[in-house]
């Protein structure tokens, strides 16, 4: 945080630490103060009037989430076990090139941002000629049992940008426990429905 110049980080537990959804953090730098967003007593000091300014209590309201705090530090442990975060990043994204060549070599499959797989993560929107992001994801769970979320996936900004609004796209990665097997379902799937649709 000091060599970067940044004052606060927040971050989610859900996505590339494994955790369980509804757990995150919060770092904050010791020359922030950040308001009270709620007022009352404190399990930390039960006999105070307002709730305490020191950190972490300052920021802690209610019972802490302890099932989500157990289940991110397991996440957190099986990362350290798989050598850390940059080399299940190298994995990923070796089995990412994998999908990430039949998205942009496939005719009939617009892939967006897709022109390199440099500084990036193993997420992947795209859409197939002549059918609508939402048919084409359920034919791809349904049928083929792969993954795959459709929509403008919290980013309308992104899909306005990249030309895909109303409707979106197809939305395809791969996680720390994605294997080979998995990806090359996933390619073979793609193919198939491609396929189908040009019949």
């Amino acid at each position: 945080m000091v060599e970067m110049n940044v004052d606060i980080v927040a971050f989610t537990g859900h996505k590339s630490l494994l955790g369980p959804m509804g757990i995150g953090g919060l770092c904050v730098g010791d020359n922030v103060e950040i308001a009270h967003t709620r007022a009352g007593g404190t399990g930390a000091n039960s006999a105070a009037r307002r709730h305490l300014d020191g950190y972490p209590f300052r920021l802690e309201y209610g019972t802490p989430n302890l099932l989500g705090i157990v289940g991110l530090f397991e996440g957190v442990g099986s990362i350290a076990e798989q050598g850390g975060v940059t080399q299940m990043h190298a994995r990923e994204m070796e089995l990412a090139r994998v999908l990430w060549n039949v998205l942009r070599e496939t005719e009939g499959v617009t892939a967006y941002c897709a022109e390199s797989l440099d500084h990036r993560t193993p997420v992947f929107a795209f859409n197939f000629d002549n059918m609508d992001p939402a048919q084409a994801g359920t034919r791809l769970d349904v049928d083929f049992n792969i993954a795959c979320r459709t929509g403008l996936h919290c980013a309308p900004l992104v899909h306005e940008s990249i030309g895909t609004t109303p409707d979106g796209a197809v939305r395809l990665s791969v996680g720390p426990l994605t294997t080979l097997d998995d990806v090359e379902a996933a390619a073979r799937a793609v193919e198939a429905l491609v396929a189908e649709i040009q019949s």
